[in-house]
């Protein structure tokens, strides 16, 4: 994720994409009233994370944070919470992505999430019902 970080980075119309569906993402959230007030009226949420193949087997996924419109360096810990959860929910975009899953049961799944970011690997003790 180090290399993918430092791409976005530099990449100011990815960005402001970025910006503006985190931005949309507020509006249907109901944190802000239109897209682009969310960079002004609310610059911490909602979070917008990208999720990839993991660089290395230390990791189940790679994800990368954009964080008051940057790229975070390592991982926020309300993040990795949100990320971990969305990795462990049926029908979330993780299968789709190719990623990989986590055997669940009737009383749904626990697991340890291993998320790679652009600082090394942060483990989440994670479970949904």
């Amino acid at each position: 994720p180090k290399a993918q970080a430092e791409a976005l980075k530099n990449d100011a119309a990815l960005l402001r994409r970025v910006e503006r569906i985190r931005g949309v993402a507020a509006v249907r959230m109901g944190i802000v009233e239109h897209w682009h007030l969310a960079e002004k009226e609310s610059p911490y949420t909602p979070f917008v994370a990208a999720i990839s193949p993991p660089d290395s087997k230390d990791a189940d996924f790679s994800s990368l944070c954009v964080f008051m419109q940057k790229i975070h360096q390592a991982y926020p810990v309300t993040g990795s919470v949100a990320t971990a959860a969305a990795a462990l929910l049926e029908g979330s975009i993780f299968p789709e992505a190719g990623l990989k899953t986590f055997p669940r049961s009737d009383d749904g799944c626990k697991a340890l999430v291993r998320i790679g970011h652009p600082s090394g690997v942060m483990e989440v003790d994670a479970a949904v019902r």
